[in-house]
């Protein structure tokens, strides 16, 4: 009888690691819609003017994308965070809060 093949992690989420920012064509239709959704533009910007904003935005977030990535990492905060629940629990267990 042959086994089936399964993965390490059975049922997780698989998340990609790498991030590619947008080619020219995808990033101009990105910025078209975020452009067309901020309507009415304050101060009677002209539609250059805000295009040019969001795209100097659109530019940080993807410098931004790989740092904010590894501060999302929910296993580099698991142990840290089952710590912290036991704490709390002995402390809500325990009477020190509410003295009789």
């Amino acid at each position: 009888m042959a086994r089936k093949k399964s993965s390490a992690q059975r049922g997780a989420r698989v998340v990609k690691r790498g991030f590619a920012p947008a080619n020219a064509i995808r990033r101009d239709e990105i910025v078209e819609e975020v452009v067309e959704n901020l309507r009415p533009w304050k101060n009677h910007k002209s539609r250059e003017s805000v295009t040019a904003a969001v795209n100097q935005q659109l530019d940080v977030l993807v410098e931004l994308a790989p740092s904010l990535a590894k501060l999302s990492d929910r296993r580099r905060y698991r142990g840290p965070a089952k710590k912290l629940a036991n704490a709390l629990s002995n402390v809500e267990n325990s009477n020190c809060l509410y003295p009789e």
